[in-house]
């Protein structure tokens, strides 16, 4: 989970802000937890600093729904809407014989990595990045080629995101009883 700190300078580099910091830090630790009850965030948010209600939480997510930034409570958001507008699909090769644990160590803390999954074929890594600007997307890129053991880097822009929308099977894996969508 991202620090106080590191949230605060995400939300302060975010362009649009139609959301405020509480309302950030809600989002990435949905982003970090998943399905998580609503006096777990409140938790967080109290050891943070934030005193708010479990009605008041709810209330926010509610919100955040509405504004389309939160889709449902998997969570998957659309960070473009908070200004990150800068997204890249990277597929990593690793030279043979390294230790792909330790590689996967050094990215994952990278500034803009969204998400990343081993994958069978002729790459091993895909990587996520989501950044603000062409600025973050070529610090996040140097800071990954400086990864030693990769071989080689195949870039993809994100020109539209078909589908994202992940459904609940399950009721009882729902928070607090809401219904999906």
């Amino acid at each position: 989970m991202f620090s106080r700190d590191q949230i605060q300078r995400l939300f302060d580099m975010s362009k649009n802000q139609i959301v405020d910091e509480t309302d950030f830090y809600i989002i990435c630790l949905l982003e970090h937890e998943g399905e998580t009850k609503i006096a777990k965030i409140v938790d967080h948010l109290k050891d943070n600093g934030v005193e708010l209600s479990p009605a008041a939480v709810s209330l926010r997510i509610r919100r955040l729904k509405e504004k389309g930034i939160l889709i449902g409570m998997v969570p998957l958001s659309r960070l473009n809407k908070l200004g990150f507008s800068r997204d890249l699909l990277l597929l990593i090769q690793t030279e043979p014989g390294r230790d792909l644990d330790k590689i996967i160590e050094q990215i994952i803390p990278i500034t803009g990595v969204k998400r990343m999954y081993q994958i069978f074929g002729e790459y091993d890594l895909l990587v996520e990045l989501c950044c603000l600007g062409d600025e973050g997307l070529e610090e996040s890129l140097a800071a990954i080629n400086c990864v030693l053991g990769l071989s080689r880097i195949s870039k993809s822009p994100i020109q539209h995101r078909i589908k994202e929308h992940y459904q609940l099977i399950k009721e009882e894996s729902l928070v607090e009883g809401e219904k999906s969508t």
